[in-house]
């Protein structure tokens, strides 16, 4: 034996173990990745419903296939999917159903009572800034700028709300009034800070806590409500359950004001006017829309009113719309033909073709369809948003027309110009039955949506489309 090549050989033989070993773990590792990819394959198919359990035949059939492979073409694509899919779409169940027979009627009653509807235009007047002012407003302007947590306040000085909650409707109420909103009552101040930017929900109440403890549950669950404020204006007497309800609310910031009425129609000039329903109302409604857009100075004010029940997506969509209409300049509209935004599924060209194919979920302009819009040659008041310069138009001519309620008014300024409002295939409010002003307000088509929708898509990224 050559024992000069011996550390040759054993070298050589060495790196033969060496490769066995490797090529030996190499294969190992391969079966191993194999058999976790099937399992992980069996799992993904189990969880979709696509598993086949056939003991004779286990090769997958053609449609199985076809699942499996858009299953995991989802999984592998990491590019930005379009913002206005439907996968950004949440439908959530109201556990409501309706016969065709019944939907089918719904809509003929509908469409008759809101094609038959009709207010001659009114020409809005053009005015002047002088013309704006609104004598000894309260709050001031100066009063806006003060905070006071209104719980604490109450807690310090119950004497003093236990006497003002106690004073009957009359003039003597509204200088106590006037004296609370210099204090600027906040609720969730310290929790909810304004941010810099946010369009104001504001909300008016009277007397009664039903149906509004509804409407408050319902703000509550809407989408970013925290990102913005409520502002509330109470206008009568009685109001202490009011406000030991809105105590309750924890969701979003609110500024709490009383509405001085006595004081407000000497102020306006108004006060030999007869008293009805209507100038009670109107003078409300210009008091609270005075608040927010110049006093406060918003662009844009978002109502609601205590017998509507936001969806979750009611803020969203405001601020979406705002943005669009307002702001940017990819809106293929124009902008001098809009008069409001509305938030209700409202109007002769819904009414009388899209309510029963979405009470049956078929068709267009469904609750999915949430991105798309119809211009409606009518004004809803229910939830809509509106404009500053809009405002000014109704604020010009508001005076003329105490005997007719406001939202007349403002569907009269609407058809001056052949102007539309914007109205969503996707409901963003929903009417709460309730006995009201006008008598009893029972239960309508929109109580029978199977489905309401919320969308995840961030407002400042949402694209819209109009179906007419």
């Amino acid at each position: 034996m050559n024992y000069q090549r011996f550390p040759s050989i054993l070298k050589t033989l060495i790196i033969v173990i060496l490769l066995s070993v490797l090529i030996f773990f190499i294969f190992h590792i391969n079966q191993r990745l194999h058999s976790t990819a099937e399992r992980e394959t069996n799992v993904l198919m189990e969880d979709n419903g696509d598993i086949q359990s056939n003991s004779e035949n286990n090769d997958l059939n053609d449609v199985t296939k076809n699942k499996l492979e858009n299953i995991t073409a989802k999984i592998k694509v990491t590019k930005e999917e379009p913002y206005n899919q439907l996968s950004e779409v949440v439908l959530i169940p109201t556990g409501e159903t309706i016969s065709r027979e019944d939907a089918l009627k719904i809509q003929h009653s509908q469409c008759q009572g809101t094609s038959s509807s009709y207010v001659h235009p009114i020409a809005p007047k053009n005015i002047i800034e002088a013309d704006k002012n609104w004598p000894l407003f309260s709050p001031s302007k100066q009063d806006i700028d003060m905070e006071t947590d209104l719980s604490t306040w109450i807690i310090k000085n119950s004497e003093e709300w236990y006497d003002f909650c106690s004073t009957p409707y009359s003039k003597e109420l509204d200088e106590k009034k006037i004296r609370m909103n210099k204090l600027g009552f906040t609720i969730n101040g310290k929790k909810y800070p304004t941010l810099p930017f946010h369009l104001p929900i504001w909300i008016r109440a009277y007397k009664r806590t039903t149906p509004l403890d509804i409407s408050l549950r319902a703000i509550c669950n809407i989408d970013d409500i925290e990102k913005t404020i409520l502002i509330v204006t109470i206008d009568g007497d009685g109001f202490k359950d009011i406000i030991n309800l809105l105590q309750k609310v924890t969701c979003v910031k609110i500024r709490v004001f009383f509405h001085p009425f006595w004081h407000n129609i000497r102020q306006l000039g108004i006060e030999h006017i007869p008293p009805t329903t209507a100038r009670t109302l109107n003078t409300h409604y210009v008091y609270g829309m005075y608040l927010g857009l110049h006093i406060m100075n918003y662009p844009y004010v978002i109502t609601i009113e205590d017998d509507l029940e936001a969806t979750v997506d009611f803020y969203r969509y405001h601020l979406s719309m705002y943005e669009w209409i307002y702001n940017r300049s990819d809106a293929d509209i124009d902008r001098s033909k809009v008069f409001a935004i509305c938030t209700f599924a409202h109007g002769p060209i819904h009414d009388c073709n899209y309510i029963t194919p979405k009470l049956m979920n078929e068709g267009l302009c469904q609750v999915k369809d949430v991105d798309t819009l119809l211009k409606e040659p009518y004004f809803g008041s229910w939830g809509s948003g509106i404009h500053k310069s809009s405002f000014w138009e109704y604020w010009s001519v508001w005076k003329d027309n105490l005997n007719r309620v406001y939202d007349g008014v403002l569907w009269g300024l609407r058809n001056y110009g052949s102007r539309f409002c914007i109205t969503p295939c996707s409901p963003r409010v929903r009417l709460i039955p309730n006995q009201g002003t006008h008598g009893t307000a029972e239960k309508k088509w929109d109580r029978f949506l199977s489905s309401l929708a919320r969308w995840n898509t961030p407002p400042i990224k949402r694209k819209y489309k109009f179906l007419n």
